[in-house]
């Protein structure tokens, strides 16, 4: 026994104590196949997931099988899944697991999405977008706010990630930038550079609605105001966003200013250019 040693006793002030929320759950054991994924806060499992899906399931071990956090949903005997769908995917891929130990909590919704919020901010990173939509369902006002207004644009945040070079034109996934330019330029500016980028990106097929886009855009349609009459999107149409990024970055190096500010230049002569 000379190797185990006691958790560490840590002293806690009475003020520092705050009553322990909500109501201890229980461990079952639960048929993985019948537990049910949550969308509006759950990411859907890609390619890669499945890769991890089929690996975790060909050398399955109990012994790296954490129990998983599920909710069951109120009044019914039906559960669903808070944090584990891997785990619980690859064991219902297998025939010789019918019951998994699950830990069953009595949650409402929001509650349900701050818990798989900060599970994933605390453990394996999940995708950004997935992150946002997650926020919003617990009600947080700024993912509400930038998912509104990208909705508003025809612009969709996926939950799960999409490159650049197979991603759609309407989608992006930098809702970051979305709410930088919410809080500096406002709602209708925001909108309308996501729109532009939209359109721009469908007159050649290509996504244009990239994080440095996005604030260089806002940037120049918030000093500019007469440009947003314009039909600006025809203009930006046959620029491609990662080689006016690139050329940005390149030129951070020598003037000193952020990759935004050179794109934002480029993009801003390329408007008046085409305007004169």
């Amino acid at each position: 026994m000379t190797h185990y040693r006691h958790i560490p006793s840590v002293p806690l002030a009475d003020r520092d104590v705050q009553p322990a929320k909500g109501q201890c759950g229980e461990l079952r054991m639960l048929p993985p196949g019948e537990l049910l994924v949550d969308s509006r806060y759950q990411r859907e499992i890609g390619p890669l997931g499945n890769l991890k899906i089929k690996r975790i399931a060909a050398g399955f071990d109990w012994g790296k099988f954490a129990p998983l956090l599920v909710v069951q949903l109120e009044g019914s005997n039906v559960f669903a899944i808070i944090d584990g769908q891997h785990r619980a995917a690859a064991a219902a891929a297998r025939d010789d697991i019918p019951l998994v130990p699950c830990f069953v909590l009595s949650l409402p919704l929001k509650a349900q999405a701050e818990t798989f919020i900060a599970i994933n901010n605390e453990g394996t990173k999940i995708t950004t977008g997935a992150l946002w939509h997650a926020r919003a369902t617990a009600g947080d006002r700024e993912a509400l706010e930038v998912i509104t207004c990208a909705t508003a644009a025809g612009v969709k945040i996926p939950r799960s990630p999409i490159s650049s070079a197979f991603g759609k034109t309407d989608t992006t996934n930098a809702p970051q930038a979305i709410a930088d330019c919410l809080r500096r330029y406002g709602f209708d500016i925001t909108k309308l550079t996501l729109e532009t980028l939209r359109k721009a990106g469908e007159l050649r097929a290509r996504p244009m609605i990239t994080r440095v886009f996005i604030r260089s855009l806002a940037m120049i349609l918030k000093h500019n105001k007469p440009w947003h009459s314009e039909p600006i999107h025809v203009l930006l149409g046959d620029l491609e966003a990662s080689e006016v990024e690139a050329r940005a970055r390149i030129q951070a190096r020598d003037n000193k200013n952020s990759a935004v500010e050179n794109a934002a230049r480029i993009l801003h002569e390329t408007i008046k250019r085409g305007l004169s």
